[in-house]
């Protein structure tokens, strides 16, 4: 049973069959705090790849060992994910471990007072009192999914002046999947929001992905990065939309700062960028 925060007790999968896709999510429980198998991870050797350290590891010192952060966000889930599975092979996936690679473990771009409050308020917590600024505390990423095989040996990727077709998604179609998953969470010590969801909705004759990070830091800005795919059944592409929405919390209204699909509306757009994904 899912909470308010995402968690469940037991792993939720669904899936879908359509057409030359397969879809697959789960929702399952946040990040054990500690190892859950001391015996295999010690036995790990140093020189083991990084790849076979994933299937070796358990979550925790997978998240703990190769993620170069010096803390991790409150919650991350980590076998939560969607995958989307073309006939030809490929596959997009989103995940909390892809996208905390991309968060900058080694600088601290948002320099603000919020960042020595965070480090003072969880300096009593357990391993807190180790970490070592500076590294980016809001988690930001730019990770827009993970494609499988790496392209271009699984996808052509162009730009294009093609955008997504709104008017096709606002139709009232049978919705054969739905899903909203939450890969990671923090609350910034009290000082704002960052989180990263995704969610998808297939219907009869198209399906939509949104990847986005919302991220609130209170007194300074809120930022929205997001990744939309959207694809026409039988269609030989996928439309991607990459972009980063920024602005200061004073010139927003503040009925408005926790409204994340009202607010990302009208933020200003630092960057957008349109990408049609060539399926094989």
């Amino acid at each position: 049973m899912a909470s308010n925060k995402g968690e469940v007790q037991e792993p939720i999968n669904e899936s879908l069959d359509y057409g030359n896709w397969k879809f697959l999510s789960r929702k399952s429980h946040i990040l054990n705090s500690k190892c859950t198998s001391n015996s295999q991870c010690e036995s790990v050797p140093v020189t083991t790849s990084e790849t076979d350290k994933r299937r070796l590891y358990c979550d925790h010192c997978c998240f703990a060992k190769l993620l170069e952060l010096p803390e991790l966000p409150e919650m991350c889930f980590p076998q939560s994910f969607l995958i989307i599975e073309h006939c030809s092979g490929v596959r997009i996936c989103f995940a909390a471990f892809d996208a905390l690679q991309l968060v900058d473990a080694h600088n601290d771009k948002l320099k603000v007072q919020m960042a020595e409050k965070w480090k003072e308020e969880r300096s009593n917590t357990q391993g807190v009192g180790d970490v070592v600024h500076p590294f980016d505390w809001t988690y930001t990423t730019e990770y827009t999914g993970t494609i499988v095989p790496n392209p271009p040996h699984s996808i052509k990727i162009e730009l294009t002046e093609e955008q997504i077709n709104l008017e096709k998604l606002k139709q009232q179609e049978k919705i054969l999947f739905y899903n909203d998953i939450i890969l990671f969470e923090d609350e910034l010590a009290d000082n704002g929001v960052s989180i990263l969801r995704v969610k998808i909705r297939v219907m009869t004759s198209c399906f939509f992905i949104l990847l986005r990070q919302f991220l609130r830091v209170d007194g300074v800005l809120i930022r929205v990065n997001e990744a939309r795919y959207y694809h026409e059944k039988d269609s030989k592409y996928i439309l991607r939309e990459i972009s980063c929405r920024e602005g200061a919390t004073k010139d927003i209204h503040p009925t408005l700062h926790t409204q994340q699909d009202e607010v990302a509306r009208i933020l200003p757009v630092k960057l957008l960028k349109m990408e049609k994904l060539m399926l094989p």
